[in-house]
């Protein structure tokens, strides 16, 4: 039987207040990610980002903090279904006002067919419906769900307050899960089906020829040991073990799951931008583009580090999570919105300019007839009276008419 280790970040976005943020690291020994590097160290992690990048993910100071589970519990958290599973550290991510926390999960010696279901027991966070039951976690003699015991380490409630974005994709956790195949094999079959979400055992989840075929076309493959395929909130990669180059950059030091997650953040706002703008009101529709600009200072990234090959896989998530289709979107609303806006005032200067020239229509022709009145009455004719109506209302169809005509363009 062919056995297989599974190493696995599931990514939880948190919205907690200073106040909040600041007792949650004072709560457990949150090691800041620079604890234990010397200098070189330092500079050789923060060297993978580039100037508009590294300051979100590898700041000097704050920003990116470590927990082990056993500094928090005592010990790591085991999946009471299968105890190779384990939760064994956490990584708190600070994106501008935005919360991320990595779970970092790992297995060894996973059964091909266990694959599949574990991938689902382990990213399960809300049940789909009021009978389903999440798969529990255990330390010690107390199980429960994944959901349960982060609320429990956090000191919030998930379901029940504003703290958490409860639509993130569902009721699963974005991930990316690496599989190291002992025989060395790249399983192209496998790496489709995970990322489908599909299990090829269970009737009903075989996938069909052209769904098939649209995944396998676009798979990531650069080197001969490994590949990656990200589709939804899924991101997998299947690699032989021993694949040094790619644990480092996913496990170890986390760098492509750290791109991985900023297409995220960059998803959720963009398509949380776009809902917003239906119905918005001038006042928010103006707090909203200003919430905008500002996101797109900090997020709007589109060169993230100086790695070729990291920035082709960067590029590869903003393609799969149509980052720049959903900004297109977003611009045209705000573009509907400025012409909305240009075409009201346009209705309003309409409107006043309608009302002075009637007015001066008609305050016109009244000055002049009391000037001509107080002319001598012998002056006063009965050709002079057909004079002044004719000119009078020639006076006034030049005035009103181009109002009219603009009033009906």
């Amino acid at each position: 039987m062919t056995l297989s280790r599974l190493s696995l970040t599931a990514i939880l976005p948190l919205e907690l207040a200073v106040k909040q943020r600041k007792e949650l690291l004072k709560r457990y020994p949150w090691q800041h990610w620079t604890k234990g590097l010397d200098d070189n160290s330092v500079t050789d992690q923060r060297r993978f980002y580039n100037r508009s990048t590294v300051d979100l993910f590898r700041p000097l100071q704050a920003g990116r903090w470590r927990l082990t589970m056993d500094q928090a519990l005592g010990g790591p958290l085991l999946l009471a279904d299968n105890s190779k599973v384990k939760l064994q550290s956490l990584t708190l991510v600070q994106l501008d006002q935005r919360l991320l926390v990595y779970l970092n999960i790992s297995a060894e010696e996973v059964a091909a067919d266990e694959v599949y279901e574990l991938q689902r027991q382990i990213v399960s966070f809300f049940p789909k419906n009021q009978h389903i039951q999440l798969p529990h976690w255990q330390y010690g003699k107390q199980s429960k769900p994944l959901q349960e015991w982060l609320e429990q380490l956090f000191e919030l409630r998930f379901c029940h307050d504003n703290q958490y974005v409860d639509d993130w994709f569902g009721h699963e956790l974005p991930y990316c899960l690496q599989l190291e195949n002992a025989n060395g094999k790249r399983l192209n079959d496998q790496l489709i089906n995970l990322a489908a979400g599909a299990q090829p055992s269970k009737p009903g989840y075989r996938l069909a020829d052209g769904e098939f075929k649209r995944l396998s076309d676009s798979c990531f493959s650069v080197w001969e040991d490994w590949q990656a395929l990200q589709a939804y909130h899924r991101l997998i990669f299947i690699s032989e073990k021993g694949s040094a180059a790619l644990n480092m950059n996913l496990q170890q030091l986390q760098y492509y799951v750290d791109l991985f997650a900023l297409g995220l953040v960059q998803r959720l706002a963009l398509d949380g931008f776009q809902q917003q703008f239906t119905g918005a009101t001038k006042k928010e529709f103006k707090q909203l583009t200003t919430k905008i600009n500002r996101f797109r200072q900090t997020f709007n990234i589109t060169q993230v580090c100086s790695y070729p090959l990291a920035q082709r896989l960067y590029d590869y998530f903003v393609q799969r999570l149509q980052l720049r289709e959903l900004e297109g979107r977003v611009f045209k609303e705000i573009e509907y919105h400025h012409q909305e806006q240009q075409r009201e005032q346009a209705g309003r200067f309409n409107i006043m300019l309608f009302s002075i020239s009637v007015v001066a229509a008609l305050i016109l022709p009244l000055e002049a007839l009391s000037t001509l009145l107080s002319l001598p009455e012998a002056q006063r004719t009965g050709d002079f009276w057909w004079s002044v109506g004719a000119g009078s209302l020639a006076i006034l169809l030049i005035m009103v008419a181009p109002v009219i005509v603009r009033r009906k363009l």
